[in-house]
Protein backbone atom coordinates (compact mmCIF):
# COMPACT_ATOMS: atom_id res chain seq x y z
CA UNK A 1 0.00 0.00 0.00
CA UNK A 2 1.25 3.91 -0.73
CA UNK A 3 0.57 6.30 1.42
CA UNK A 4 -1.10 9.55 0.14
CA UNK A 5 1.41 13.00 -0.19
CA UNK A 6 0.10 15.80 1.89
CA UNK A 7 0.80 19.06 -1.04
CA UNK A 8 0.84 21.76 1.89
CA UNK A 9 3.33 21.04 3.63
CA UNK A 10 6.82 23.62 4.10
CA UNK A 11 10.18 21.47 3.27
CA UNK A 12 11.05 21.64 6.65
CA UNK A 13 7.62 19.76 7.64
CA UNK A 14 8.49 17.35 4.59
CA UNK A 15 11.91 16.84 6.02
CA UNK A 16 11.05 16.31 9.49
CA UNK A 17 7.81 13.65 8.43
CA UNK A 18 10.80 11.11 7.59
CA UNK A 19 11.79 10.26 10.59
CA UNK A 20 14.72 10.47 13.40
CA UNK A 21 17.15 7.54 11.65
CA UNK A 22 18.19 6.55 8.43
CA UNK A 23 16.19 3.40 8.35
CA UNK A 24 13.41 5.18 9.20
CA UNK A 25 14.03 7.64 6.35
CA UNK A 26 13.96 4.59 3.79
CA UNK A 27 10.77 3.34 5.42
CA UNK A 28 8.68 6.13 5.02
CA UNK A 29 10.35 6.96 1.29
CA UNK A 30 8.76 3.17 0.99
CA UNK A 31 5.64 4.09 2.04
CA UNK A 32 5.33 6.42 -0.48
CA UNK A 33 6.78 4.50 -2.76
CA UNK A 34 9.33 6.66 -4.00
CA UNK A 35 12.43 5.49 -5.23
CA UNK A 36 15.77 7.75 -6.96
CA UNK A 37 19.49 7.56 -8.73
CA UNK A 38 22.11 7.52 -6.78
CA UNK A 39 24.81 10.09 -6.67
CA UNK A 40 22.56 12.84 -8.31
CA UNK A 41 21.13 16.20 -6.39
CA UNK A 42 18.02 16.43 -8.40
CA UNK A 43 17.13 12.91 -8.82
CA UNK A 44 17.73 10.86 -5.46
CA UNK A 45 14.21 9.91 -3.18
CA UNK A 46 14.79 12.57 -1.09
CA UNK A 47 14.34 15.06 -3.97
CA UNK A 48 11.77 13.17 -5.52
CA UNK A 49 9.97 12.79 -2.46
CA UNK A 50 10.25 16.92 -1.66
CA UNK A 51 9.59 17.58 -5.64
CA UNK A 52 6.12 15.59 -5.07
CA UNK A 53 5.51 17.20 -1.70
CA UNK A 54 6.02 20.90 -2.88
CA UNK A 55 5.53 21.05 -5.72
CA UNK A 56 9.33 22.62 -6.33
CA UNK A 57 12.61 20.72 -7.79
CA UNK A 58 14.99 21.01 -4.51
CA UNK A 59 19.14 19.97 -5.13
CA UNK A 60 19.89 17.81 -2.04
CA UNK A 61 23.11 17.37 -1.25
CA UNK A 62 24.70 16.27 2.01
CA UNK A 63 23.53 18.32 4.96
CA UNK A 64 21.89 21.19 2.60
CA UNK A 65 18.99 21.99 0.04
CA UNK A 66 18.48 24.36 -2.50
CA UNK A 67 15.59 25.47 -4.49
CA UNK A 68 16.54 24.46 -8.14
CA UNK A 69 14.84 27.63 -9.20
CA UNK A 70 16.29 29.97 -6.41
CA UNK A 71 20.11 28.85 -5.98
CA UNK A 72 21.49 30.36 -3.35
CA UNK A 73 19.30 29.70 -0.07
CA UNK A 74 20.34 26.92 1.69
CA UNK A 75 18.17 24.62 4.42
CA UNK A 76 20.12 22.63 6.57
CA UNK A 77 18.65 19.21 6.28
CA UNK A 78 18.34 16.56 9.57
CA UNK A 79 20.99 14.57 10.38
CA UNK A 80 18.90 11.37 9.55
CA UNK A 81 17.89 12.47 6.27
CA UNK A 82 21.70 12.86 5.37
CA UNK A 83 22.89 10.03 6.72
CA UNK A 84 19.86 8.06 4.67
CA UNK A 85 21.47 10.10 1.86
CA UNK A 86 25.10 8.45 2.41
CA UNK A 87 23.52 5.20 2.83
CA UNK A 88 21.73 5.65 -0.27
CA UNK A 89 24.38 6.45 -2.44
CA UNK A 90 26.19 3.82 -0.98
CA UNK A 91 23.26 1.29 -2.08
CA UNK A 92 22.04 0.76 1.49
CA UNK A 93 18.93 0.45 0.46
CA UNK A 94 18.78 -1.45 -3.00
CA UNK A 95 14.80 -1.16 -3.27
CA UNK A 96 14.97 2.25 -3.52
CA UNK A 97 17.49 2.32 -6.05
CA UNK A 98 16.28 3.29 -9.80
CA UNK A 99 17.48 1.21 -12.51
CA UNK A 100 19.50 2.76 -14.90
CA UNK A 101 17.76 2.88 -18.68
CA UNK A 102 20.86 3.98 -20.53
CA UNK A 103 23.66 1.05 -20.50
CA UNK A 104 26.90 2.42 -19.23
CA UNK A 105 29.73 2.69 -22.04
CA UNK A 106 33.41 1.78 -21.53
CA UNK A 107 35.76 4.61 -20.42
CA UNK A 108 37.73 3.37 -23.36
CA UNK A 109 37.24 1.44 -27.01
CA UNK A 110 37.64 -2.04 -26.38
CA UNK A 111 37.47 -1.96 -22.57
CA UNK A 112 34.21 -4.22 -22.49
CA UNK A 113 36.08 -6.91 -24.98
CA UNK A 114 36.29 -10.13 -23.25
CA UNK A 115 40.68 -10.93 -22.87
CA UNK A 116 41.52 -13.95 -24.47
Amino acid sequence: MTATLDRTVTVEQALAVLGNTSKRVADMLRLYGITGYKSTVLSCPVAVYLHNVTGIRWQVDTGVIERDDEPGIEITIPDAVTEFICDFDNSEYPDLIKPNLIKPQPAFPGDDEDDD
